[in-house]
């Protein structure tokens, strides 16, 4: 049986009065969160796991959070006749659950392969209420939604680039209407996106920076509402959003001079939209630059509304981490509080020496923000240990106390790892306290170091996984520890 370890960490910020914490989820496969929403009572997120050895066979589990982000309960999707499972997306409407997902026996997108859309319906306390697969091969829907009248509407993609959109009734898992299409290749530039119409009676669908209209019952395409040279520019973003009955935003990313190098930047750029009748009309530009670094939108779910007047907006950020040990560039997660105006309230940043890729972000309840997906650094062997990771931040967009600055430790190494007796930690940075905890996340050892080098005997613990905690310049960093 596998064993999973969390660590946890909570923080009550008391000007605020919303609950932050961090949560890194490990086992000795690979994970990450493919997806998470928030409930009237905590979150309920999808965790997708695999063997290095099997890259394209996943597992998948849907886990409930309480508010403070401690563990409440976790239900493994499966059907009969599948070996594998792949959660793309969650969705919350009416007290149900809805998981969308992949299941197959050959892996994803290969020659012969038997990927499926499947659909299940759990209650609130994530018991099974019904499943559907549906027989279409290798076709794969990445959202999902609700429009005004009950209905799942949903866009998928095929491995032939194919756009299809898919309406669902709710209640018996039907398909009310599908209908695919064939864009040409200019317009299929990463996963399509459909949602209901604010102003028309109608569905607007957006694949590859272009923006389509279509018929509410059949899904026929009616017109093309948005579509110049200028979209060439998009890549690979699924989500826009409305904050109003008629003004949304699309998010994508450009490419843009650095000053400094001459080099290319690639930048997070927002499009301020207002939908009439016939046409989608560009309103403003907002292109939030960073000079010499590039910056890229979350992979699935990148902006989110407070409310009409503000929201996040969330990316990954390029730093390189100029480290004789790894030599890589390291990516934290970025996430931006706006307005519509296209004003930054702030922005912060949240990561360490990793790769954080940020997969999702949602504004919670309180004015907070909840991101998730994984992290993995660069050891020296042939693959990286891939891990997931969730961060609820509260509208000052802090978490744990800390500055959200990134770190930067030149030369910084833990050894060994795995370890018997001590460890020995060593940067040129200078170290403010260490701290470990076991994977319960208590604490069993602080330190105050004001050093660049620390040692500590760890002989007294119990074989097992442990994490350290290492504090520089108001920012932390935390590595896997292993006892022998």
């Amino acid at each position: 049986m596998k064993k999973l370890y969390i660590i946890l960490y909570v923080f009550l910020n008391l000007t605020t009065f919303s609950q932050t914490f961090e949560k890194r989820i490990v086992t000795e496969h690979f994970e990450g969160v493919s997806d998470i929403i928030s409930s009237a009572d905590g979150y309920f997120f999808s965790l997708i796991s695999f063997d290095v050895s099997n890259p394209w066979r996943y597992n998948s589990k849907i886990y409930k959070l309480d508010v403070n982000g401690d563990y409440v309960d976790s239900v493994e999707i499966v059907d009969e006749g599948y070996n594998y499972n792949m959660v793309r997306s969650l969705l919350l409407s009416n007290d149900t659950l809805f998981v969308i997902s992949s299941a197959y026996n050959i892996d994803l997108w290969s020659e012969g392969s038997d990927a499926s859309i499947m659909i299940s319906k759990y209650s609130m306390e994530l018991e099974l209420i019904a499943d559907t697969i549906y027989g279409y091969i290798n076709e794969v829907i990445d959202n999902i939604e609700v429009d005004e009248d009950g209905n799942l509407i949903g866009a998928a993609l095929d491995s032939e680039s194919h756009v299809i959109a898919y309406k669902i009734n709710p209640a018996d898992l039907f398909i009310m209407a599908r209908k695919k299409y064939s864009f040409s290749s200019s317009v299929v530039n990463g996963g399509p996106r459909i949602t209901e119409s604010k102003k028309n009676d109608q569905y607007l669908f957006n694949q590859g920076g272009a923006l389509f209209s279509l018929d509410k019952n059949t899904l026929e395409f009616l017109d093309t509402l948005f579509f110049d040279s200028f979209a060439d520019m998009f890549m690979s973003k699924k989500e826009f959003d409305f904050c109003n009955d008629s003004i949304f935003f699309l998010p994508f990313e450009g490419f843009s001079l650095n000053e400094s190098n001459d080099e290319v930047n690639e930048d997070m750029v927002l499009l301020k939209m207002s939908e009439t009748n016939e046409i989608a009309t560009v309103i403003d530009t907002f292109w939030l630059y960073i000079a010499d670094t590039s910056t890229f939108c979350a992979t699935k779910n990148c902006v989110s509304f407070i409310d009409g007047e503000r929201f996040y907006f969330g990316g990954m950020h390029n730093y390189n981490v100029e480290s004789t040990l790894y030599n890589e560039q390291y990516r934290w997660f970025l996430l931006y509080k706006m307005d519509v105006s296209g004003n930054v309230i702030w922005r912060k940043y949240y990561g360490g020496e990793c790769n954080y890729n940020l997969i999702s972000v949602q504004a919670t309840s309180d004015g907070g923000c909840i991101m998730s997906g994984n992290y993995f650094n660069f050891p020296e062997k042939e693959y990286p240990d891939i891990d997931a990771i969730i961060i609820k931040v509260d509208s000052l967009g802090n978490m744990i106390n800390s500055s959200n600055i990134p770190m930067v430790m030149k030369n910084f190494i833990v050894y060994p790892n795995p370890a018997k007796e001590k460890i020995f930690i060593e940067s040129d940075a200078s170290i403010d306290k260490v701290e470990i905890f076991d994977v319960s996340g208590i604490k069993i050892k602080k330190d105050i170091v004001n050093s660049n080098n620390y040692q500590t005997n760890i002989s007294n613990l119990k074989k097992g996984l442990y994490f350290i905690r290492i504090y520089s310049n108001d920012s932390f960093y935390v590595e896997k520890l292993i006892i022998n």
